[in-house]
């Protein structure tokens, strides 16, 4: 077996393997379970070129999609969910539990869910639009903007 990219597996090895281990040193069958399942995922991506490849058309596929919906702010524009949690946790931190904690901290995560299924829609718009230009055979690639 051939490995396709060499820092992911090293990534894979040393970080997963290392949380893996920790889980499994703690006991914690939740984490031994998600930490194993990237585990696998990771030296999945690393031998094989096709998988590998296909995530590196997703990430494209989302990164230009982000680029067209958030300009400039694109960068930012996938981890304002987890902006999103850090603000909640630093105001459970801060504030004491009322309900107007409760409602706001409902808020952030009824948007972030509301972002998440947003953006989905568009990614699946997307993957629908290239589907029907493969299709009709009269393009052979829907132009991305290069970075």
């Amino acid at each position: 077996m051939k490995v396709t990219s060499k820092t992911l597996f090293l990534v894979t090895i040393f970080v997963g393997g290392g949380y893996l281990l920790f889980f499994i040193m703690k006991k914690d069958w939740f984490g031994v379970a998600f930490s194993g399942y990237l585990f696998l995922k990771g030296l999945h991506l690393s031998f094989d070129q096709e998988a590998y490849d296909e995530g590196n058309k997703e990430a494209d596929l989302k990164k230009t999609l982000h680029r067209k919906a958030f300009g400039k702010f694109a960068p930012f524009a996938p981890y304002v969910p987890f902006f999103s949690l850090f603000i909640a946790l630093g105001l459970t931190q801060v504030f004491e539990v009322t309900l107007f904690l409760r409602i706001a901290l409902l808020s952030i995560l009824l948007f972030i869910f509301l972002y998440i299924l947003w953006f989905e829609q568009i990614i699946k718009k997307e993957r629908q639009k290239e589907e029907l230009v493969q299709s009709d055979g009269s393009v052979e690639q829907v132009e991305h903007p290069t970075s």
